[in-house]
């Protein structure tokens, strides 16, 4: 009875963590970029940090790479995010609508810091 019981405690523990994971919501805000867990801000990026914004490239180095997704759909919804500082300087977001979602984040840190971020080789421009 008791393997039982906890194999269930397991698959429920599982489940609960794979739910939470597309609860994750992402919030451009004034000075900052937070990553919210039903209003709660998980992590916070400021403006002045971020170098780049840009989709994954195939041979990143995933390890050294914060992982931020809400989505198991990474190839089509992943966004990179670059900081200045940090022992882990990317973080993986997966928005609903990644190209968007970069042009809101891009005219957000301009607003707020006065400058323009540099694009990546061969990606076309917000504008």
């Amino acid at each position: 009875m008791l393997p039982l019981a906890l194999g269930a405690g397991f698959v429920l523990v599982v489940a609960v963590l794979l739910w939470l994971r597309g609860q994750v919501d992402y919030v451009i805000g004034r000075t900052s970029l937070r990553i919210t867990l039903f209003g709660l801000t998980l992590r916070r990026i400021r403006f002045a940090d971020i170098r780049r914004v840009g989709t994954p490239k195939r041979d990143s180095n995933w390890l050294k790479t914060e992982s931020w997704a809400n989505s198991w759909d990474v190839s089509h919804r992943g966004l990179v995010v670059h900081r200045l500082s940090g022992l882990r300087r990317r973080l993986l977001l997966t928005p609903a609508h990644r190209y968007t979602f970069r042009h809101e984040l891009r005219q957000a840190i301009a607003k707020a810091t006065g400058a323009q971020l540099a694009t990546e080789p061969g990606e076309d421009s917000d504008e």
